[in-house]
């Protein structure tokens, strides 16, 4: 009986903690930023002829506007834990491309290099919270901010229950459209 009971209070508290998720994202939902950018990533003659380096740095919110993303969307994206962390990238993902739809830009593409993103570590929780419709040249580029955490729990030998902390992180890529390759990336240390 007593079993019966922990796995009926551990059922109860998941589901809490999980509806708690979902409607802490629905207030974060107004935050989220889907734009059209006219910025143009020039290939940088230092680098070899992909990398656009010196015009990463120039790109918008990478300059004096870096702290829009980079502080104050770190702030309001500071109370969401992985503990839901596939739930958490399946809802900020379907809002982004809700968005991108809504503003009749490429939604088709901006999945694409979602799942670039979702594909590229499985040891990292992602929660995209910003993309940019930029170029290179002609070639369209979407530049994504995601807030991300290590997805690994903490126990110890006592206690099975696992713990998991707030997405604190920020990493940007910008990944171009033709044949879907990371053009930039960047990380917080």
């Amino acid at each position: 009986m007593k079993k019966i009971h922990s796995i009926t209070l551990f059922i109860f508290i998941s589901i809490s903690s999980f509806t708690k998720e979902i409607e802490d994202s629905k207030s974060h939902f107004e935050k989220l930023i889907v734009e059209k950018s006219d910025f143009d990533f020039k290939i940088d003659s230092k680098h070899d002829k992909d990398n656009c380096f010196e015009s990463w740095r120039e790109f918008p919110v990478n300059d004096n506007d870096f702290n829009k993303i980079y502080s104050i969307r770190t702030k309001d994206f500071s109370n969401i834990d992985s503990i839901n962390a596939k739930n958490n990238w399946e809802l900020y993902k379907n809002k982004l491309i809700e968005i991108c739809k809504s503003k009749h830009l490429d939604t088709l593409t901006l999945s694409k290099c979602l799942t670039i993103i979702e594909n590229s570590n499985k040891k990292i929780a992602f929660v995209p919270i910003a993309a940019y419709l930029a170029r290179k040249g002609e070639i369209p580029v979407w530049v994504i901010f995601c807030k991300w955490e290590f997805l690994f729990a903490l126990s110890d030998t006592t206690n099975t229950e696992e713990k998991y902390i707030t997405y604190v992180h920020t990493r940007q890529w910008a990944i171009e459209t033709k044949e879907f390759k990371i053009i930039e990336f960047q990380t917080c240390e």
